[in-house]
Formats: structure tokens, sequence, C-alpha cells
């Protein structure tokens, strides 16, 4: 699910470092931008993955179900106030970063779409934390990877470099649509997934795996009986 995530990040990068400087430019620091609003959404999806993972690991069903979607809450609402952020400030955030003109008004072009992408990205990290606490990482990629690759990031390329000739903007579009299909995708498996029957999974593989030390130690105690 990561790879998938930051994998794109570059691409895009790359996609726009063949639009001029300025274009560049303004993608760096929307870039930046949103690397640094995203840290709220990543301490969540660190935090709820550990919480409700552990609450599973106690056979904790109800209370595991309840901090997922708590935190599935709070990214909604921390993705909110950096769209609200965005917008708010879109008109001279590039004159944070640099006095060029050129690049002050493409940022003020993208960030209304960067404000459309904080939402989606913060939901899309805290369930993807949800996923990692119910141990269904596998689920996530499949939902991930297309979203990003088959759909997002092909659209966008079409319409920077097709007909719609929109530049940067439509690199920003097309991932924005992307990183918006893996969040449905996401936080539908988190909301329709029986907590019940996680529970019962996450202590067959406890127990799977203590049988594997315990068969690990015994194969160990015994090579070194035989060493004596």
């Amino acid at each position: 699910m990561m790879g998938s995530h930051w994998a794109a990040w570059e691409l895009l990068a790359i996609a726009a470092s063949y639009l001029g400087n300025v274009q560049l430019a303004a993608q760096t620091i929307v870039i930046n931008t949103c690397s640094l609003t995203y840290q709220i959404p990543a301490g969540l999806s660190i935090a709820v993955s550990n919480r409700a993972g552990n609450l599973l690991g106690q056979s904790r069903a109800r209370r595991s179900r309840i901090a997922s979607y708590v935190g599935l809450v709070l990214g909604a609402l921390s993705g909110a106030l950096s769209s609200a952020f965005c917008l708010v400030v879109a008109s001279w955030w590039g004159s944070v970063y640099s006095s060029d003109p050129d690049v002050i008004a493409a940022v003020a072009i993208i960030m209304p779409i960067c404000a459309l992408f904080q939402l989606s990205d913060a939901v899309n990290g805290v369930s993807s934390g949800v996923l990692r606490s119910l141990g269904r990482q596998t689920a996530g990629a499949w939902v991930n990877f297309p979203a990003y690759y088959f759909i997002g990031f092909p659209f966008g390329l079409y319409l920077t470099y097709g007909a719609p000739g929109m530049g940067v903007t439509g690199l920003w579009i097309g991932i924005c649509v992307g990183v918006t299909i893996a969040a449905i995708g996401q936080t539908a498996i988190c909301v329709s997934a029986d907590y019940v029957e996680e529970v019962a999974r996450c202590m067959a593989q406890v127990h799977k795996n203590q049988h594997f030390a315990a068969e690990s130690d015994e194969e160990s105690n015994a090579s070194n009986a035989q060493l004596l």
C-alpha cells in the first residue's frame, strides 16, 4: 500500500519535469505542502493500526471496531481542515517558497485541486492503518495499485499531455481521482469487516505462530544437545 502511494509521488514529479521550470517549481511546492499536511493523518494511521490491532489481539472485537471508526472520522476531519487551509492560502502560498510571479500564479491554480486531494488522501492514509491492524495489507494493495496506476496516473497524463493540455494541473486532477477511488475502496473494506471474524482469524494466526515458535525451540534445543 505504502509503496504504491510513494511511488506515485515520484512518478508525478518525473511527469512534471517535462513541463518546464515554472510548472516543476509549482509541482514541488504543492508536493511539499501535501507532505507537510499529511503528517497528521500519517500519525493517526499509525495510532489506529496499533490500537485496533492490539484490541483484536485481546479479543475485543467491539472496541477494535470503535477504534477503527474513530480513526477514520478523525482522518476525515484532519483532511477537511487541511483542505480548508489550502483554499484559504491558495492565492499567496507560492510566495512563501518563491518570488517568481509565474510560479506563485501556477501554485494558486493547483491549490484548489490540492484541497480536494487532502480529504481523500487523509481518509486513504487512515484506512490503510485500519487494514494493517486487520492484517489485510494485500487487500489494500489490490485497491491502491489499480487506483493509482490504471486509473489516476494515466488519466492525469492524458489531461496533461493529451488533447486537454492542462499542464501540471492535469497531473493533480488525475492523482486526485486515483486517491479518491483508493480511499473509497479501502474505507468500504474497513466498514464491511466483521470484527468478530477478524478476532477469530487473529487468534488462529497467534496460535499458529506460537506453535511454530515452539517447534523452532525444540529443534534448537535438540541441535544444542547433539553438539554437547
